[in-house]
């Protein structure tokens, strides 16, 4: 027997199948293998997926996909009826499955852009992007949650939740409803609750300057921020201010720089 063989038995109630080829055993199973399924595994071990992430129709939000079934990954949801995107869906963070809405994990996509960018999003969803302030709009239109994990340059994670998170639509300038705070670090967005977003070619801040412009981002700035998640300056040898910051991340010290950054939603249970 060989993976092809090992293929031909994986028929209908088969999603994935493994194939040892020294011992030219094969195993089924009724569900895709994640990438979290296989971290001990023989190095003679082949794993196979017989079925990519479409799913037969379009789900309202990632809620609605299968984790007995799927694996994290990229979907496409319609969350309002002739609006359609596709969304990253974490499906094994604890809580969830959640909607990822921002993701850095390095420096490699610019995030000081223009109004227009930060309405329709940018980057690679699933690596280093902003979704998309219309598709905000559109998810948090059904009462909302929203985590944010974070990382330190010196490796410590932390994370802040908020019960409460909406995003009005353009006409409003995005404006943000943010409240319900938990979590292991400071509260920082109590800051940015109703503020309008802002970008360096649309300044809707409190500050008599841009803070857009002087903190390189676009974001819920006040005047300006205790936290700049979207900062352009991925660093932490440049200006602060300029970087993706969490303010008191360490209660000991003000300086909250962050390596890494995740923005995630879900829905409120009924």
């Amino acid at each position: 027997m060989n993976h092809v063989d090992c293929a031909k038995v994986c028929k209908s109630n088969c999603l994935s199948f493994t194939f040892d080829h020294s011992t030219k055993e094969c195993a089924t199973f009724r569900r895709m293998l994640c990438r979290n399924d296989t971290a001990a595994i023989p190095h003679s071990l082949m794993l196979f997926n017989k079925v990519d992430r479409q799913i037969s129709s379009n789900p309202v939000d990632c809620s609605e996909i299968d984790t007995a079934v799927y694996c994290s990954g990229v979907y496409r949801i319609t969350p309002s009826p002739g609006v359609s995107f596709d969304v990253y869906c974490d499906l094994h963070t604890a809580d969830g499955p959640w909607t990822v809405i921002q993701n850095r994990e390095n420096g490699d996509v610019n995030f000081y852009r223009p109004w227009e960018d930060y309405r329709q999003g940018f980057g690679n969803v699933g690596r280093n992007f902003w979704l998309g302030n219309e598709a905000l709009h559109y998810l948090t239109i059904k009462a909302s949650i929203l985590r944010i994990q974070m990382v330190s340059w010196l490796g410590d994670a932390k994370y802040a939740q908020y019960s409460t998170f909406k995003v009005e639509n353009e006409t409003e300038n995005y404006k943000l409803t943010i409240y319900g705070f938990s979590g292991n670090t400071s509260d920082c967005m109590f800051y940015h609750n109703g503020m309008s977003f802002s970008t360096y070619d649309r300044d809707n801040d409190l500050s008599p300057t841009s803070c857009a412009e002087n903190h390189l981002g676009g974001w819920w700035y006040n005047a300006c921020h205790y936290t700049n998640l979207n900062g352009a300056e991925y660093s932490n040898r440049q200006n602060y201010h300029k970087r993706p910051v969490w303010e008191n991340f360490y209660t000991n010290s003000n300086d909250g720089s962050l390596r890494k950054t995740k923005m995630l939603l879900k829905h409120v249970n009924p």
